[in-house]
């Protein structure tokens, strides 16, 4: 009992966790200055940073919050291979990271970060995520930390950098884009952006499937993290899901995977996942024209679709239409697009084409596939929808064909 007298009263001393909710907003203002000074140019260049972030600046800035308001125990920490700084503080409850992720305000990776526009902190923006429930354990936390990057002279390495370059070559949308093999062998995307003018064309699926097939020759697990700014989250985990990725929790925690600061999803390799092979360019047949297509394509579920429609015969799904098609899926061999003609106004389904696409697709386990909201023949160009039918055909918000 005399030796443990001296650090129960040295727990005592220590600032409660709680003291850190009534300054979030001045955590989220200090950083939101840092933020507002940090410009760069066109190409992501900084007279004083280069291309590097801010994620060490905004680190300073919390920690100098911290110490005005009286909490000492806390210190800037360095991890994945130096792209990210944060925070790390000993506080009665254990010890906790305080953070702004990087995901929220700038997107790269390694030693190169572009500023993210138009950002607005608040408290929200502040995490606070318990590491440790013994505050003794400070150092576990604050020494120097195995590097998360496997080593750059490793062939594999390589191999994932020629990927890298070679995705970037074929495909000039990508903004930016950043793989490396992590400590734990599995191949991290850490960050993935196509530029703005050529989103929702499909190219972010494409690169990702490539990036599976490389995992798959390799027999590599992918990992990620994907994070991003509030509003977007959801989104952007139907995305990824879509795609074969799983939430890195719960039964499905793979604890060599897990990282203690953000939450993580993978896709193991080996998976037979079939994705629908949507036709485009001169490939694509249905509804294109010298206009382009006259609506809208958005991803749904096969069992959406067919709920929409009229029900399909039971003499038709196993026609020579359907093996046709099955084999084309299982082959990647492009198909159009399935099809519903709306009334917009009515917020009804008036005609389809794509039950066998749709039934096909269900029975090899495609979890989306591509639907074109086809508002009719009279319009020589794509409609000016408002917001609210861009949301509408978005969530698939009809009532269906035999729903008189």
């Amino acid at each position: 009992m005399i030796k443990l007298k001296p650090l129960i009263s040295e727990v005592v001393r220590l600032n409660s966790i709680k003291e850190i909710d009534p300054i979030k907003d001045e955590l989220a203002a200090a950083a939101q200055n840092e933020y507002d000074n940090w410009i760069q140019d066109e190409h992501g260049y900084n007279d004083e940073l280069g291309s590097g972030g801010i994620c060490h600046l905004i680190a300073d800035e919390l920690i100098d919050v911290l110490y005005k308001h009286n909490i000492h125990r806390c210190q800037t920490v360095s991890s994945c291979h130096e792209q990210h700084v944060y925070v790390v503080g000993q506080f009665r409850e254990g010890i906790y990271l305080i953070d702004v992720p990087y995901q929220y305000y700038e997107t790269g990776g390694g030693f190169t970060w572009k500023k993210r526009p138009n950002i607005k902190f608040d408290a929200d923006y502040i995490h606070v995520h318990r590491l440790d429930s013994n505050p003794r354990k400070l150092s576990q936390y604050t020494d120097e930390m195995e590097e998360s990057v496997a080593p750059k002279n490793d062939e594999l390495q390589l191999k994932v950098k020629n990927l890298e370059q070679s995705l970037e070559q074929k495909y000039p949308e990508i903004d930016i884009l950043h793989l490396y093999i992590k400590s734990n062998g599995s191949l991290f995307i850490g960050s993935i952006r196509i530029k703005p003018e050529h989103r929702r064309k499909g190219q972010g699926r494409e690169i990702i499937h490539q990036i599976k097939k490389f995992a798959d020759d390799h027999n590599l697990i992918i990992s990620l993290a994907p994070e991003a700014e509030p509003r977007y989250k959801e989104k952007l985990d139907k995305f990824y899901k879509s795609l074969g990725f799983v939430n890195n929790k719960g039964r499905k925690r793979d604890y060599q995977l897990s990282d203690p600061f953000c939450r993580t999803m993978y896709r193991r390799p080996g998976i037979n996942e079939i994705e629908y092979p949507l036709a485009k360019g001169e490939d694509a047949q249905s509804y294109r024209g010298e206009e382009g297509w006259k609506g809208k394509i958005v991803w749904m579920t096969p069992d959406k679709f067919l709920h929409l429609c009229y029900p399909l015969p039971d003499r038709e799904k196993e026609d020579e239409s359907s093996k046709n098609l099955e084999y084309r899926m299982k082959n990647n061999l492009p198909i159009d697009t399935l099809v519903l003609v709306v009334d917009v106004a009515k917020r009804k389904v008036t005609g389809h084409e794509g039950r066998h696409r749709a039934t096909v697709a269900k029975k090899l386990g495609i979890k989306q596939v591509p639907v074109l909201i086809y508002t009719g023949s009279i319009f020589k160009r794509v409609p000016k929808w408002d917001p609210e039918d861009h949301e509408m055909a978005d969530k698939a918000e009809f009532k269906p064909e035999w729903d008189k």
